[in-house]
């Protein structure tokens, strides 16, 4: 009668396998991470600039976009000019906040949330309360690139405000 089990053979057989799936998919799996890091800064910061547009239409007022570049950016949104989004103080006077049903709320998103992406360039910019135009010195058409190592990608406004993500990335239109 045979013994149950696996033999030694078998065993370092599926170690050899394991080991070399893991190296080939290894290096696949960081660009990946990269990859979706960029995309998400991508998208979440078109919906800020949307929301932004969004709310200045609405609350009849003009928002403004200020921030910093660089690889610890930052990009807020408030009702005045040059608010600090490093503060996570709602309260401050100088905080990226908004109001949202009588409570002052942070409205930024900051480099920490995504490693190892960079925006290479960013301008202070506003969106007028009327129609939504962006304007920043003059009349404002832009684009704020954003890069990791390996790939790039770029949120553009329009000049009549209409906001898109674009770049090098699959699922993502190119720029």
């Amino acid at each position: 009668m045979r013994a149950k089990g696996f033999t030694l053979i078998e065993l370092l057989i599926t170690l050899i396998i394991i080991s070399i799936l893991t190296v080939a998919v290894g290096p696949n799996i960081s660009r990946y991470i990269e990859q979706e890091r960029l995309r998400g800064a991508l998208f979440n910061l078109k919906q800020k600039l949307v929301y932004a547009r969004s709310e200045a239409i609405k609350r009849n007022v003009t928002i403004f976009v200020s921030g910093s570049a660089g690889a610890d950016w930052c990009v807020g949104l408030s009702l005045s000019t040059d608010c600090d989004c490093s503060s996570s103080d709602p309260m401050q006077a100088d905080a990226c906040s908004l109001t949202v049903n009588g409570s002052q709320v942070i409205h930024r998103l900051t480099s920490e949330d995504y490693s190892g992406v960079s925006i290479s360039q960013l301008r202070s910019f506003r969106f007028d309360g009327v129609r939504g135009l962006p304007w920043g010195s003059g009349s404002f058409a832009g684009t704020i690139p954003l890069n990791s190592a390996s790939y790039s990608g770029a949120v553009v406004i329009s000049r009549i405000g209409r906001v898109k993500a674009c770049g090098n990335l699959s699922g993502v239109e190119d720029c």
